[in-house]
């Protein structure tokens, strides 16, 4: 499974909980393909909502992996509000 995926110039590093993959694609076309689980917290960065286990006030999420994503401070409301809007539909759900 994905946990983010990080722009790298010209190049996607998709990072996974076993291995890191490499592509050429702009982040923003793998935005529109990714399902809704996917939240863009910073112009580098899609993160899978899925893997998020902290949200903090320092605006960086921490994974399930333990590597620290950051959020942008235009992002960070946003980033908030579908998190946790996420939570509540996951807990509905579940």
């Amino acid at each position: 499974q994905i946990y983010y995926i990080e722009s790298l110039g010209r190049k996607l590093c998709i990072c996974t909980n076993k291995e890191v993959y490499y592509c050429y694609k702009k982040l923003d076309d793998v935005e529109e393909e990714f399902p809704k689980q996917f939240i863009r917290c910073h112009q580098s960065y899609l993160v899978n909502m899925n893997k998020i286990r902290k949200l903090d006030k320092k605006h960086i999420l921490l994974l399930d992996n333990n590597q620290e994503i950051p959020i942008s401070k235009i992002r960070y409301k946003a980033t908030q509000e579908q998190f946790f809007a996420h939570l509540r539909n996951k807990a509905f759900w579940e």
